[in-house]
C-alpha cells in the first residue's frame, strides 16, 4: 500500500501575489523604523551638522578655548578703552586737537562695544547646554569675530592719538618729535602687519573641531 503523503496545495497565483506584497511592505516599514532609530541616536548622541561647500560635516566647538578667548578681549579693551578715556582732555581749539579729541571718543566707543559684545557673548555661550552651544555657535560664528575686530580698530585709533599728541607737544623738539613719529608709525604697521600674517599664513584659528564627514 502506497504510503506517501500529498503534496500541499499551491497557492493560486493572485493569492501568491498578496502575500509577497505583504512581506515587501513589512520589510519597509522594519527597514523605516530602523532609520528612524539610527536618526534619532545620532541627533541624541552626537552633535548638530555644518554644512560646509556641500559636504556636511560633524562639528562640535571648543566651549572652554571660545570663552577665554572673549574674555581676553574684553580686559584689553577694558585697559585701552580707559587709556583712551584717561586722554580726552579739555575742549580741543586746534585742527590737531580735534582729530586727537575725535580719534580718542572713536577708540572709546570701539573698546567698549567690544568689552560688552565679549560679556554678552560669554554669557550665552557659557549658559547654553553642550547639546545647543555648537549649533548656536556655528549659526552666529560671524558673531564671534566682532569684539576682537572692534578691539583692534579701537587700539589703532589710540595708538594715532599718541602720534598726533606727540607731534602736538614736541614742536620745540623736532629731533625727538621725528623719532615719537617713526616709533608712532612702527607700532601700527606692526600691529596691521601682525594681523595680515596670522590671518594669511599657517593654519588659522578655530574653536569648531570637525569629527567626522558624513556624507
Amino acid at each position: 500500500r502506497n504510503s506517501a503523503k500529498p503534496s500541499p496545495a499551491m497557492p493560486s497565483p493572485e493569492k501568491a501575489g498578496r502575500i509577497a506584497a505583504a512581506d515587501s511592505q513589512e520589510k519597509l516599514e522594519t527597514a523605516d523604523f530602523a532609520a528612524e532609530e539610527l536618526e534619532a541616536a545620532i541627533t541624541a548622541e552626537q552633535e548638530p551638522i555644518a554644512v560646509t561647500l556641500g559636504e556636511v560635516y560633524q562639528y562640535k566647538v571648543d566651549r572652554g578655548r571660545l570663552c577665554a578667548d572673549l574674555g581676553n578681549s574684553s580686559a584689553l579693551s577694558c585697559l585701552v578703552g580707559g587709556f583712551a578715556y584717561g586722554s580726552l582732555g579739555s575742549k580741543p581749539d586746534e585742527t590737531l586737537e580735534l582729530m586727537i579729541y575725535m580719534f580718542n571718543v572713536i577708540a572709546i566707543h570701539a573698546c567698549t562695544c567690544s568689552c560688552l559684545a565679549s560679556a554678552f557673548l560669554f554669557k550665552k555661550i557659557n549658559g547654553l547646554h553642550d547639546e545647543d552651544v555648537s549649533r548656536w555657535a556655528h549659526q552666529n560664528r560671524w558673531l564671534m569675530q566682532v569684539p576682537f575686530a572692534k578691539f583692534v580698530g579701537g587700539l589703532v585709533c589710540y595708538l594715532c592719538t599718541v602720534i598726533f599728541r606727540s607731534w602736538l607737544d614736541l614742536v620745540d623738539h623736532p629731533i625727538f618729535r621725528a623719532m615719537a613719529m617713526v616709533i608712532g608709525l612702527v607700532s601700527i604697521g606692526t600691529v596691521w602687519a601682525t594681523s595680515a600674517y596670522l590671518a594669511l599664513s599657517g593654519p588659522r584659528a578655530k574653536f569648531f573641531d570637525p569629527l567626522s564627514k558624513l556624507v
